[in-house]
């Protein structure tokens, strides 16, 4: 087992466990959503277990000093079978205890995956927000709100004339909300920042894969 330690842009230290054997079981593609399984312990301060959701994929894994290890894949599968040799990538933030698996290499084979979003939700924990759905909503709901506020108030006449007119613009301010979300809202603030971090955790842990022997 490999550890090692990864400084961010943004300061965040990280810590990267590779844990390579052969496979002595045929991996189930799936484990099943919501099962847990007993704590895989990397050193007495990064252990894994507590799945994070989704589907999993498990398997046994054999190292060179000959002990067995049953590790899980959150939420992404490695095309693997008996006897291939494996390395699964582990990460967590340097100040928490609890890791979990984002990546992992077939070196029978040459398949390799390395995405720390499969982590989904529990990149909060990390930090680190890469969900773009809340930041698309906040411009949809702004622009449409605005311009729907603007038609009801200019527009004159009854008060369902009114309400016809700011429903119109309610639609019209939603698709532009859209519009500039896409070309302005994803490439600035929060989550720009956060995918430039998430790319940079996915480049250090192939780099951490691509090294494992």
């Amino acid at each position: 087992m490999k550890l090692t330690e990864v400084v961010l842009d943004n300061g965040q230290r990280i810590r990267l466990a590779t844990l390579t054997g052969i496979v002595i079981s045929a991996p189930s593609d799936r484990v099943g959503s919501g099962r847990k399984t007993a704590e895989l312990s990397l050193t007495n301060d990064f252990v894994v277990g507590a799945r994070m959701g989704g589907d999993v994929q498990g398997f046994w894994l054999q190292d060179e000093a000959g002990v067995e290890r049953f590790v899980q894949l959150n939420g992404f599968v490695l095309p693997a079978r008996e006897g291939h040799r494996v390395s699964v990538l582990f990460g967590a933030p340097a100040w928490l205890r609890d890791g979990a698996s984002f990546g992992a290499r077939n070196h029978s084979s040459g398949d390799m995956v390395c995405d720390i979003t499969v982590l989904r939700t529990a990149l909060r924990s990390w930090g680190i927000n890469v969900g773009a759905l809340g930041s698309l909503l906040r411009w949809t709901a702004a622009f449409a709100g605005l311009l729907a506020a603007i038609a009801f108030f200019v527009s004159k006449g009854p008060l369902d004339n009114q309400a016809a007119m700011a429903l119109g613009w309610l639609c019209v301010g939603a698709v532009v909300g859209v519009l500039a979300w896409l070309f302005v809202g994803s490439n600035i603030g929060p989550d720009a920042r956060a995918r430039q971090l998430a790319a940079q955790i996915n480049e250090a842990g192939a780099a951490a894969l691509r090294s494992a022997s």
